[in-house]
């Protein structure tokens, strides 16, 4: 959490919507920097305890509000910091909408098993653009029937289980014993991230020893490689020759880091495209439809690698 605040790069005087108020303890951190926060929470019973905690810190400037997290407080709009607390599978139109022009939207995206992020952007004309910036996984957002079960990333498939299935060596087997101790997201979650812009089926799976693997798959002619820093899972030559690929178009595109993709998001139910004249600068765009927005994941072919924390 302390890391998500810095980077709000919050201020006092900013006007912040907080979307799930959990203890409070959050709400409390941000209203002892900006002065005065909105937090918002479906739970009644959650909402409750949190203003009880609240109570022992009255001079922060915390409204707490009962409300679906999804819609926001248009209210209360607009906000200079919005930060989401629960993890989404989108973002949704109502936080783009209220967000004031050069304010700061973050919020924890669950993009496929094992792809989990913090995304972090600004809006002009409720189109968002950002990117992703450190993991993170969050408890589901929900309204207030919803299972938090129900709350599953559509890239979600039953893939055949690793252990039923022969056995090859990874192409970077060698290399993964001598960069154990390198820097960033590994090039595991990496893969998978590109195999989920690419519209494959994507499975996780954590072993006993510590290890895990991705799982990709292709939905419509059952095929699939499971991902390994030692080994690959395979479904004959055709599982084999997916996974083949998509570790060429990997090393094609540089090796690309999930936080090095820009992302453009635009509510489904605006018209117009979201393609601009910046994709001619990028080595790689792929664009992808959801029930709130259509996403345009963006790779510049001169980037700036991050540090990873």
């Amino acid at each position: 959490m302390a890391e998500i605040l810095e980077d709000l790069r919050l201020k006092p005087g900013l006007k912040v919507l907080e979307i799930g108020a959990g203890t409070g303890y959050n709400a409390a951190l941000l209203a002892h920097v900006v002065g005065r926060v909105v937090s918002l929470e479906i739970d009644r019973r959650v909402l409750a305890e949190a203003e009880e905690h609240l109570r022992a810190f009255p001079e922060r400037r915390v409204k707490l509000r009962h409300g679906d997290g999804r819609l926001g407080c248009p209210d209360e709009a607009p906000f200079e910091r919005i930060l989401i607390t629960a993890a989404s599978l989108d973002l949704e139109p109502a936080w783009l909408e209220q967000l004031a022009d050069g304010g700061l939207l973050m919020a924890p995206l669950d993009l496929a098993p094992g792809l989990a992020y913090l995304v972090c952007g600004t809006c002009r004309d409720s189109v968002f653009e950002g990117r992703l910036t450190r993991p993170a996984y969050f408890m589901p957002l929900r309204d207030e029937v919803e299972e938090i079960h129900e709350n599953v990333p559509t890239s979600f498939g039953l893939l055949p289980a690793a252990d039923t299935l022969p056995s090859l060596t990874a192409p970077w087997a060698d290399w993964a014993e001598r960069k154990s101790a390198c820097a960033g997201p590994g090039v595991l979650p990496s893969l998978a991230f590109l195999a989920w812009l690419q519209g494959y089926t994507i499975s996780y799976q954590a072993l006993a020893n510590g290890r895990f693997l991705y799982g990709i798959g292709d939905p419509v002619h059952g095929h699939a490689c499971w991902l390994g820093m030692r080994d690959w899972r395979v479904t004959g030559m055709a599982g084999r020759n997916l996974g083949a690929q998509l570790w060429s178009d990997f090393l094609d595109a540089g090796g690309p880091w999930p936080t090095e993709f820009r992302l453009r998001a635009v509510p489904v139910d605006r018209p117009g495209s979201e393609a601009s004249d910046a994709e001619s600068s990028c080595v790689l765009v792929y664009s992808r439809r959801s029930q709130r927005c259509r996403q345009l994941w963006m790779l510049d072919a001169h980037r700036q690698r991050p540090a990873w924390s």
